[in-house]
């Protein structure tokens, strides 16, 4: 698995989306959003162009080059700029050797959150 395919699949965990719908031109804004903060945590992690980026979509770099525009944009929320944080940390945590694997749990927020083995946030 490509680290390109490790991120879209711990964003659609995240998320609670399938990689099918991610990949797919369907539009919905939680499917939208997901895909946009593939994008950036891409560029961020491999530190790839827009183009590299877009064309794991198959898309236009100015489509990254908008997620990337659009991301920081729900970020001056509270809310969504935890959520990203968390998710950077999942990027950078998943991927060092001896990560511990994750299972999904929704919190009273409906926000989901990720425990490690042994019952931890």
């Amino acid at each position: 698995m490509t680290r390109a395919e490790q991120i879209i699949d711990l964003v659609c965990k995240y998320r609670e989306i399938s990689v099918e719908d991610l990949r797919s031109r369907k539009r919905p804004h939680h499917i939208a959003h997901a895909r946009q903060e593939v994008m950036v945590l891409l560029r961020e992690d491999t530190g790839q162009s827009y183009p590299q980026v877009a064309r794991v979509f198959g898309l236009d770099h100015t489509t990254a080059v908008h997620a990337s525009e659009a991301v920081a944009k729900r970020m001056r929320r509270d809310d969504y700029r935890n959520q990203i944080t968390e998710l950077r940390e999942r990027v950078r945590n998943t991927f060092r050797p001896g990560a511990l694997v994750f299972r999904s749990r929704r919190g009273p927020e409906g926000i989901a959150y990720q425990h490690n083995q042994e019952g931890n946030q």
